[in-house]
């Protein structure tokens, strides 16, 4: 095993001191079994792809870029204005 150090508040320290004499074992023990749980709802999450990250922000065509015009590829019209300044 390797040594993985973290530094928690005082009152955290004691509750977990508290937890590992009522279970009787170690602290260390207790953040394996912590990191574990972690490692394994993660990896139920699965990996996400960029879009599933971002899909939301998508949905409706009007969301797409600052411009709000949508996607300019798709309408050739929304590309007169494209580089050019809003600000007077």
């Amino acid at each position: 095993m390797v040594t993985l150090s973290i530094k928690v508040p005082p009152t955290q320290k004691a509750r977990l001191d508290t937890l590992a004499r009522q279970r009787k074992t170690t602290v260390s023990h207790l953040m394996r079994q912590a990191l574990e749980g972690l490692s394994q709802e993660s990896a139920q999450i699965g990996t996400s792809s960029c879009y599933d990250l971002v899909h939301d922000l998508f949905d409706l065509p009007s969301r797409l870029g600052a411009s709000h015009d949508g996607d300019r590829s798709t309408n050739k019209r929304h590309l007169d204005s494209f580089g050019k300044s809003t600000r007077p």
